[in-house]
């Protein structure tokens, strides 16, 4: 694979598929006043060349949404191969993450298990147990089988913590309480595979789940018409709550980033 931006000195790299398809009403604007910096940590596929780049760099890359596809660890290699311009998943970046050395992938809601077709197993789960690059997230999305996802997780020595509170709760609505591991940072820091689960606050999350009803079965009717599911998931839910579940997820990622750039600065010292 080529790259047309160096890397540097980057730690971690920030997954694209949300910012590219899943924050439906929130602008260029609106992204780069709430962007905290302008590093080049910022992944996506040009023309068939990995591009490491910055905010600005990326959203001049957004604005043709439509012509952009969305690609996992598994199907990047033949977009490359199809000189395609994507966005990359959670296990695309953890894959471009190990090719270049890279400790540390930024996501916000990530892939489970659950009932989606092509997506029973998300090659999320895979890349956490095979490659060694560690995952920031928020957790599963909320139409998935969290407990199941969890459970997973831990059976293939994937140590999933928070550092804090040692539970989860959901994403961007409220779930099921569900036990975390209890270690250090350093120990999470040692181990060979792990996820960071750093959750929005339950007090800023959606409370109508009726809307995550909705927005599922919009879904699956979608990805029937040939679309790709959480990209239509997340479209519904930007409509039915005027942008808030949009803004949730952008600022999560933001906030993921944040989190990261912290862990980061306790290691150099």
């Amino acid at each position: 694979m080529s790259t047309t931006s160096m890397t540097g000195n980057n730690m971690y790299l920030v997954e694209t598929a949300l910012l590219t398809h899943g924050i439906h009403s929130i602008s260029n604007e609106d992204i780069l006043c709430r962007w905290p910096d302008r590093n080049k940590n910022i992944v996506f596929l040009d023309r068939g060349e990995i591009r490491i780049d910055d905010i600005e760099s990326y959203l001049d890359f957004r604005v043709d949404v439509e012509k952009i596809h969305r690609v996992d660890m598994n199907t990047i290699e033949e977009a490359i191969n199809k000189k395609c311009s994507a966005a990359l998943t959670a296990s695309a970046t953890m894959r471009i993450c190990a090719e270049r050395e890279i400790p540390f992938a930024v996501t916000a809601g990530m892939g489970g298990i659950g009932p989606i077709k092509g997506e029973e197993l998300c090659l999320d789960l895979p890349a956490l147990e095979t490659l060694p690059v560690k995952l920031i997230s928020c957790g599963p999305k909320d139409m998935l089988d969290r407990r199941e996802t969890y459970r997973w997780l831990k059976e293939h020595e994937v140590v999933v913590t928070d550092l804090g509170r040692n539970f989860s709760t959901g994403y961007v609505f409220c779930g099921e309480s569900i036990t975390l591991s209890n270690c250090t940072e350093e120990d999470f820091l040692f181990t060979p595979h792990g996820l960071l689960i750093h959750e929005i606050s339950e007090s800023k999350r959606v409370e109508d789940k009726e809307i995550l009803r909705r927005a599922v079965q919009e879904g699956y009717k979608k990805q029937l018409e040939g679309a790709n599911f959480h990209p239509a998931v997340n479209e519904a839910l930007d409509t039915m709550t005027n942008g808030c579940s949009s803004f949730l997820q952008l600022d999560a990622l933001i906030a993921n980033i944040e989190r990261i750039e912290k862990i980061i600065e306790n290691i150099e010292k």
